[in-house]
């Protein structure tokens, strides 16, 4: 899928986002009071990205590795390394061995490390990751439980390869109520119990999850850091514990990668209007547009919007009335594919009669869109 250009890489200094729906972010800031022996070495790498054309969301963000030697209890020789890196358009990060590579690519990342110490073992040395984040109102959003609606839960997450098989520990620290999740492979929040591993909510300390177990090398893990409470946002700090450093990787737009466009156009001053679900005057309308979906096989699709407003996409069965929009509605989304983007995801039989609406989240919005679904060769969609 064509998704942001620009993803939101979180790793590091947190950006704390204003929350215009009225959710409050708290924020605690809390620092680490480990003890660092005196050989320690710390790589700080500084990612300052552009930004996004969904949004015009720009980051600031930041990964620290700290490897510990047990051997020594006082602060000295410190050595520090930092590398910056200005307007990188996609990025991704890897830390092996308190070194930093970036590597720039252009959709879900997966840079690739020279540097990658095959021969390592687990001595009184541990490395720990610390990945300092936020989970805002821009990041996708799920039903993690099996009924939430219209409530959802905002998530980030994380691709993890290890180097060493050995024993790690994933946990979070902050205020933020955290819920995770791992993952073998890959992470499909439409399906979200598939490859599922662990999940936790309080095995931390404070109301931080935390997962641990022996982890394979070179085998795909992938990390999902949410909330327990829907509608819920808040910084957080990521930390992973074990005999080296791992390669991480943010995820942007989980379960979204093999999405197509099928469909562009624009919503103007004289596009379709309606009053949504609420008290409208001739002020505050929302332009619309609908869609007849057709498929040719009886299966799951999924279908999605891209725009620079925030879209809000329902799902009708047999027809849609603007002057009663309750009426003949199946389901609806907003934030499901992440920048204020919606994403359906429903079973849909070829000899059923289903109506797409894309529309607005605030009145009086037009720009252009575009919609995506991920089966284009057995699905299209009719402008109504």
């Amino acid at each position: 899928m064509p998704y942001p250009p620009t993803a939101k890489l979180v790793i590091g200094i947190i950006s704390v986002i204003a929350i215009a729906t009225g959710l409050s972010i708290h924020f605690k800031g809390k620092s680490d009071s480990s003890v660092i022996s005196s050989n320690e070495t710390t790589t700080t790498t500084t990612i300052i990205q552009e930004s996004s054309s969904l949004g015009g969301v720009s980051t600031n963000q930041n990964t620290t590795t700290t490897v510990y030697n047990s051997s020594s209890t006082t602060v000295s020789n410190s050595l520090a390394s930092t590398t910056s890196l200005t307007n990188v358009p996609t990025s991704s990060t890897r830390i092996t061995n308190g070194v930093a590579n970036s590597t720039t690519v252009t959709s879900i990342a997966t840079a690739t490390n020279n540097n990658t110490s095959t021969s390592q073992t687990r001595t009184n040395n541990l490395t720990v990751t610390r990945i300092l984040s936020s989970i805002s109102i821009i990041d996708q959003a799920y039903c993690r439980k099996d009924t939430c609606w219209p409530s959802l839960y905002y998530f980030e997450a994380y691709e993890m390869i290890v180097n060493i098989t050995d024993y790690y520990t994933i946990k979070t620290d902050g205020t933020l109520d955290t819920y995770g999740y791992l993952y073998n492979n890959t992470f499909n929040p439409f399906i979200r119990s598939l490859n599922l591993i662990q999940e936790d909510d309080n095995n931390g300390t404070n109301n931080q999850f935390m997962l641990n177990m022996i982890f394979q090398s070179s085998i795909k893990y992938i990390i999902v850091v949410t909330t327990f409470t829907a509608d819920t946002v808040a910084p957080y700090m990521l930390i992973i514990t074990g005999p080296t450093s791992v390669q991480l990787t943010q995820i942007i737009g989980a379960g979204l990668q093999s999405q197509q466009i099928i469909y562009s156009s624009s919503l103007t001053r004289n596009s379709l209007s309606y009053c949504q679900f609420r008290n409208c005057s001739l002020n505050t309308i929302y332009y619309y547009m609908s869609f007849r979906i057709n498929v040719s096989m009886n299966s799951t699709y999924l279908i999605s919007s891209n725009s620079d407003i925030d879209t809000v996409g329902y799902i009708y069965k047999n027809s849609f009335n603007s002057s009663n929009p309750y009426e003949n509605l199946l389901t609806y989304d907003d934030e499901s594919a992440g920048y204020h983007q919606f994403a359906l995801y429903l079973m849909i039989n070829p000899l059923s009669n289903y109506i797409l609406v894309l529309t607005t989240y605030a009145h009086n919005q037009t720009d252009s869109y575009s919609l995506l679904v991920d089966k284009a060769d057995s699905i299209n969609l009719t402008p109504i």
